[in-house]
């Protein structure tokens, strides 16, 4: 690497390599203003869509490396997943990804899963075992509940979290053409 300004023209020592590699972008606006200066298409429609992937990896030294569902698979892997947010082009059927943010689950929010599927009586599929017919109608000492107070799990906090962040880049950097769709997302 120390060899770099020789092979490089003016201004291309290893100094300003290392300056480069330590500034900070926001890809989500880097990713936002590319495609509204070369691919947005005002007559066509546009909708922001998010989803996880999981890529599996053996090992344990990873970063963030854990337990995720793949879809593809259709089971449980060892692995790592991102969230992506992307803006779809639904004339074109292209999607442009906006924001892609790792999912690291934390030693708690394993811990609150396992509470939680204790408290709904969930339990893990091993053993196959007749359950006794329910009774119809709702238990004694059950009261009503209030639906607009609603326990997000911490997969659907992480979600909301890369959402609004995404909105707020759209909003805050979407100028030109494309700043209406914030709009259209915030009501």
């Amino acid at each position: 690497m120390k060899g770099v300004s020789r092979w490089a023209e003016k201004g291309g020592s290893y100094r300003s390599v290392q300056r480069f590699h330590a500034t900070t972008f926001l890809w989500a606006a880097l990713h936002l203003k590319f495609v509204e200066s070369y691919l947005f298409d005002s007559t066509h429609e546009y909708i922001l869509a998010g989803d996880a992937t999981t890529i599996t990896k053996a090992g344990k030294e990873t970063f963030g490396i854990n337990r995720f569902f793949s879809g593809l698979l259709g089971k449980v892997v060892n692995g790592l997943e991102f969230f992506v947010i992307s803006l779809i082009d639904v004339t074109d059927r292209q999607s442009y990804p906006l924001a892609v943010k790792q999912t690291i689950r934390e030693k708690d929010e394993k811990a609150e899963t396992g509470k939680r599927q204790k408290k709904t009586g969930k339990k893990p599929r091993k053993s196959v075992k007749k359950k006794p017919a329910k009774l119809r109608g709702r238990p004694k000492g059950v009261l009503n509940k209030d639906k607009l107070k609603l326990e997000l799990s911490p997969e659907l906090l992480r979600s909301a979290r890369v959402i609004e962040g995404s909105l707020e880049v759209i909003t805050t950097f979407g100028g030109g053409q494309i700043s209406g769709i914030g709009r259209t997302f915030r009501t």
